[in-house]
């Protein structure tokens, strides 16, 4: 294997880093003072940046309260302590399950993971002053982009996940070939096919044990065409799967939705989902990433796969333009609703409703956000259907703020309807 010369790499990636940290300048800016920009989604947007807000992070209401006195009181031990724990838990994030990729092909690589570590340690101090400005969500990003100044700093152009991402794809095609029709048929082929799309929410690399998932999953699919799906659903091991809000939503009129996308792999169960909104009569526009980030779908990816022989009976929807392809002109996790392009914008005004898939996504536009005792709900123009698997500690977080009485858990499937 090839080694790569740790002092060029540290120079580089400091170079990169720069660059990110202007960047993240100029994206806290425009949050901070352009939130009349989001009047083309939101009623009100004044409290939109409170949402997971790092001055007042914490597990609980008197953590949270606490955590915010302390940080208007004495900033310096705010940062010691509060931020200091969080961007540890980044980092190790970082350490254990995204740079062990990143360095694999190189000689040496345990001296290059070491410099990056301590680059982006540094970095995120160096960000203090921004990111008390920002979000919990702003820092994740951050995370995510600094992979990318990695990749820049190695002068690899490599895609992200590319390898993983094929597999992804390749494993949930095969199972998608195998299930379509009996899934089509069922009698309950909405209810079926909408906890499979929620349960692939699974298949993200970030992940330990998603190759485990893969394997399995066609087994369960093929357990749930056998069984009695609607008892399943009914049952207390799914409390959060709001499937009679979506049933009424999607069989009484014909809508156009606005569907956005997360994961390859996922994908696939997501466009089983979309052929039966099409088959009803509904008219989808997919939103998929303009930019490659971790194993998120990009629109060009989804393009390539649709353009598969196994999916190849889609085409004709987009033909007569009943099935649209769009992006959302981010390579974050999630979309900021600040920088979408005109194209979505126009989407989102000419749906009756979204649907959401993922953490991402339901962390960028949330139900609402705690104010000491009180809940402040926002107020989106559209409802909104989220489907999403709990699986990380931020989304646990998150859930938090927008559950007012029991939560999901860990591994939970949830598909939630919103409406202000």
């Amino acid at each position: 294997m090839p080694s790569f010369d740790p002092t060029i790499f540290e120079k580089s990636l400091q170079i990169e880093l720069n660059k990110l940290k202007t960047t993240l300048k100029t994206e806290i800016s425009t949050k901070n003072n352009s939130l009349e920009d989001l009047l083309w989604c939101l009623k009100d947007s004044s409290q939109f940046l409170s949402f997971l807000s790092l001055q007042s992070i914490g597990r609980n209401k008197i953590e949270k309260a606490s955590n915010f006195i302390l940080f208007r009181v004495n900033k310096k031990l705010w940062k010691r302590s509060i931020y200091k724990k969080v961007t540890l838990k980044i980092i190790n994030s970082l350490k254990t399950r995204y740079l062990p990729r990143e360095f694999k092909d190189y000689d040496n690589k345990h001296e290059l993971s070491s410099v990056a570590e301590h680059k982006i340690m540094t970095f995120f101090d160096h960000c203090f002053g921004l990111l008390t400005k920002g979000s919990l969500i702003d820092m994740m990003n951050l995370s995510s982009q600094s992979l990318k100044c990695i990749r820049a700093a190695l002068k690899s152009q490599a895609s992200y996940y590319i390898e993983e991402k094929k597999t992804q794809d390749r494993l949930c095609l095969r199972t998608y070939k195998e299930v379509r029709e009996e899934v089509i048929k069922h009698p309950y082929n909405l209810l079926l096919a909408t906890l499979i799309a929620v349960k692939a929410n699974f298949i993200d690399s970030a992940i330990d044990d998603v190759n485990t998932f893969l394997y399995g999953f066609f087994d369960e699919i093929n357990e749930w065409i056998d069984s009695d799906i609607l008892a399943l659903v009914k049952s207390n091991d799914h409390p959060h799967f709001d499937y009679y809000s979506f049933i009424n939503k999607i069989e009484k009129n014909k809508h156009s939705i606005l569907y956005e996308l997360d994961n390859c792999g996922e994908v696939i169960f997501d466009l089983l989902l979309v052929e039966l909104l099409l088959l009803k009569g509904h008219q989808v526009t997919l939103c998929a990433k303009l930019h490659p980030v971790l194993n998120d779908v990009t629109e060009k990816r989804l393009t390539t796969l649709l353009d598969t022989k196994i999916l190849s009976h889609l085409k004709k929807y987009i033909q007569n333009k009943q099935l649209s392809i769009i992006h959302s002109n981010s390579g974050n996790i999630g979309k900021s609703l600040f920088e979408v392009s005109d194209t979505y914008k126009n989407s989102y005004k000419k749906a009756d409703c979204l649907i959401l898939k993922g953490q991402g996504n339901f962390l960028n536009m949330p139900m609402n956000v705690k104010k000491g005792r009180h809940s402040i709900a926002f107020e989106y123009s559209k409802p909104i259907f989220y489907l999403f698997t709990v699986k990380s500690e931020i989304i646990e977080y998150a859930i938090k703020e927008s559950f007012e009485e029991t939560r999901p858990e860990k591994n939970e499937l949830v598909l939630k309807y919103y409406q202000s």
